[in-house]
This record gives C-alpha cells, structure tokens and sequence, in this order.
C-alpha cells in the first residue's frame, strides 16, 4: 500500500522558478496532504520562497558577532593581554594579531573604526577599550602616551 502510493507521487520541478511545481498527491495513505490540492500553485511557491528566506535570515542573525566568544576568552587571560600589550608597545616579540594591534591602535586613540569596520567590529573595540581602561588602566596609559605623544 506504501510503495504503491508512492509509485503515484511525481514531482515536477520545472527549471524556471516562476512556474509552479506540480504535485500529485495519494489521497488514500497521506490524508493530510489532500488540503494541499485546493492550494494553487503559486501560493505554495510563494510559500516555500517565504520560508528559504525566513531561514536564511534566521541564520545570518545568528552568525552576526561569530567571534565574541574568541574575544571574551582572550581578554579574560592576563599573559596574552600582557603579551600583546608588549608588543603594541614595542617592549616584547610580536605575533600576527600583535602587529595588526599595533597597525591600528592609532586609529582606535583618534575614535576611528578602523577600515574595513562592521558593527561588529565596533562593538568588539568598545569591548576591548573598556575592559583595558578597567582592568589594565597602567598598560592603557603607556600605550595612550606612546600613541599620542
């Protein structure tokens, strides 16, 4: 009875997306499926394009700051602060993320996103100002008279 009803299921999905994709429904075993025949079928397109879209940006909003975590775990560890705190102010070796610290620090000083800069970008820098200005407020002075003087 399943795969007899199944057998009867065709879908034709035809290449462009403004025509309809036709189904043909077994009434007896997929009851369920019946109020789908009174729909037209620009309606369940219409339907399906809603839904594609509702979850494309359900996962977009989710993927907004992907790497806060990352910052939150780096800004809790003292030795890596310190490290990139030397760096920046040219007292210790540098790492990638030092010299691209270093390139941008005067632009952060000045109150400036430095380029290419998203809201996330910015919400991170506030971030890591803050946090330096509260919880290292004598590197953030060091590296405020060595930028600025």
């Amino acid at each position: 009875m399943f795969m007899d009803c199944i057998s009867r299921i065709r879908y034709i999905v035809r290449r462009n997306i403004s025509k309809s994709i036709k189904i043909k429904l077994c009434s007896k075993s997929w009851p369920e499926f019946n109020r789908l025949k009174g729909f037209k079928e620009e309606r369940i397109m219409k339907f399906l394009l809603c839904v594609t879209l509702l979850c494309c940006v359900g996962f977009t909003l989710g993927q907004l700051c992907p790497q806060d975590a990352a910052v939150d775990t780096k800004l809790r560890d003292g030795r890596f602060i310190k490290k990139q705190v030397d760096c920046i102010l040219s007292k210790g070796k540098c790492n990638g993320l030092g010299k691209k610290l270093k390139r941008k620090v005067p632009e952060v000083l000045r109150g400036l996103c430095p380029k290419p800069c998203k809201p996330c970008d910015q919400k991170q820098i506030k971030k890591i100002v803050q946090v330096m200005q509260e919880k290292y407020p004598r590197e953030w002075n060091e590296i405020i008279t060595t930028y600025n003087g």
